[in-house]
């Protein structure tokens, strides 16, 4: 009995030696990313892990790999991770806001629930950004704006920006129309 009693002893101080090396590491993690104290239960920026699939929605012809995915209890919240600084106004910038909206729309037909908010961390700040009724139908409008095009024979550029041409992954296809 009494070696029965020392080898359960030295399990349990071995779990809980485990438990308390996982819990600083996890604190640690989230003091170096910034992000809220949850139970992360995706992510796609550590290179050193092997990468997670991205969440798909067959539905709506959407896939995408949200930076984290947190489990904050009642809701699964999606983390996009920026490295730019938050705009001077003090609100995301719109491409983000659309971007993050997404991961929000993927988590709701993934987990079968819709997440209230998600986050926006930019390099020196965290944003929480609602996830609204208008938020959602403007995604989903640009959704199918998108689809739209993609079925086109021709799309009108949407601008005059010739920065956004040198950037542009398509600008091949603009000919004699590209503006740079």
């Amino acid at each position: 009995m009494g070696v029965a009693l020392v080898a359960l002893t030295l399990i349990i101080v071995i779990w809980l030696a485990v438990t308390y090396v996982v819990w600083q590491r996890a604190a640690a993690a989230q003091r170096v990313t910034g992000l809220p104290r949850a139970k992360v239960v995706y992510e796609d920026m550590c290179s050193a892990l092997p990468p997670e699939g991205p969440l798909v929605s067959e539905a709506r012809r959407l896939v995408g790999k949200p930076d984290y995915l947190l489990d904050e209890g009642d809701y699964i919240i999606p983390v996009e991770v920026k490295s730019t600084s938050l705009p001077r106004s003090g609100e995301p910038y719109p491409g983000h806001v659309l971007q993050l909206a997404a991961y929000c729309l993927l988590v709701e037909d993934v987990y079968g629930k819709r997440p209230p908010y998600g986050y926006i961390r930019y390099r020196d700040k965290m944003v929480r950004v609602p996830y609204t009724d208008e938020v959602r139908m403007l995604l989903l409008r640009t959704l199918a704006d998108m689809q739209a095009a993609l079925e086109a024979t021709s799309v009108v550029r949407s601008h005059r920006d010739p920065w956004r041409c040198a950037r542009c992954g398509l600008a091949y296809a603009c000919g004699r129309e590209r503006l740079m």
